[in-house]
């Protein structure tokens, strides 16, 4: 829709990286950050909008930005990591008046609620890297090469 590789290319790449099957996890991080990043931005459930972008930048950094060094002028994980302070932060401080959780009543802001969607963003991380992991497994129990 906006210039991109779709799905297809997306769970191509994904594929490369070892996600199988590349499309199911494409759609699946597609989703948390269309999903996250709309509820992030319209201040609904704003700790658990931050868990998901947390979760899939936490997981670009350590499959594709990390190798590359911090500064993102080199591919590094600047970027990524100044994405994850941002949503970790919105979460401390909450997302302000204007925001759907204000206009709902939840109070969901503060430190403890910034270290839950921190936390969160951080575990579904290790799980989608754990079910890589697993799904690279051949037959010696060994994780096997990408292309």
């Amino acid at each position: 829709m906006f210039g991109g590789h779709g799905i297809a290319g997306t769970g191509q790449f994904f594929d490369s990286l070892g996600f199988r099957p590349g499309k199911t996890h494409a759609t699946l991080a597609g989703v948390a950050e269309l999903l996250g990043g709309l509820c992030f931005a319209l201040g609904l459930f704003t700790p658990l909008a931050a868990a998901a972008i947390i979760a899939v930048m936490a997981v670009a950094v350590w499959m594709v930005h990390a190798p590359k060094g911090f500064f993102v002028d080199a591919g590094g994980y600047e970027y990524n990591a100044a994405i994850v302070a941002v949503a970790a932060g919105i979460s401390m401080i909450g997302p302000g008046e204007l925001s759907l959780d204000a206009a709902l009543g939840l109070e969901l802001a503060g430190v403890i609620w910034g270290l839950i969607a921190l936390g969160i963003g951080l575990v579904a991380a290790v799980v989608a890297l754990a079910v890589r992991a697993t799904s690279m497994r051949g037959t010696t129990g060994r994780p096997q090469p990408t292309s």
